[in-house]
């Protein structure tokens, strides 16, 4: 509102923790965009070597995951019996299933990211949070292929006004 002043002071517990934290928060979430990005581009350059797309090369991946052993849905369900209160093994059993499933998904794609960083040249050059960070200025290079900070923004400029947005309102 317009003539109404808000200090630090007036802020609850927990909008200040936000404030005072939020340029941290917005640099987790652009390192976590530069991530998914560069999965991106390798999963691209992949596909493209091997005549296929992203999407089947996730699912070739994901298809290896086995389905969950009965050691690991019971290791899984003792080591969180505290959380899981009286409900049985049995009552809970699909949660558990899907859990694992999903665990053995993301290492198996991680494992890819690694195997793909390498396999095609992946050097993170500048960091996306740095000060100096200028539109020109390469972010990452795959092989011969260079990205730059205008690269990284334009892709995300959305993405990051929300999240400033977010943290401001």
């Amino acid at each position: 509102a317009t003539g109404l002043t808000v200090t630090l002071d007036d802020l609850s517990a927990e909008g200040k923790k936000l404030y005072e934290n939020r340029q941290t928060l917005i640099n987790n979430q652009r390192t976590r965009f530069f991530n998914d990005w560069a999965y991106d581009l390798l999963l691209e350059t992949e596909a493209r070597a091997r005549g296929t797309t992203p999407e089947k090369l996730q699912a070739e991946e994901i298809i290896k995951v086995a389905k969950p052993t009965e050691a690991q849905i019971k290791a899984v369900y003792e080591a969180n019996r505290q959380t899981i209160g009286s409900r049985s093994i049995d009552e809970i059993r699909p949660q558990i299933v899907e859990f694992i499933k999903r665990d053995l998904e993301s290492r198996l794609l991680d494992a890819l990211f690694n195997d793909l960083k390498t396999k095609h040249k992946f050097v993170p050059v500048k960091d996306v949070n740095a000060s100096d960070l200028k539109p020109m200025d390469v972010v990452a290079s795959i092989g011969s292929r260079t990205f730059t900070a205008a690269d990284f923004e334009t892709r995300f400029k959305l993405l990051i006004h929300n999240l400033q947005a977010g943290i401001y309102a």
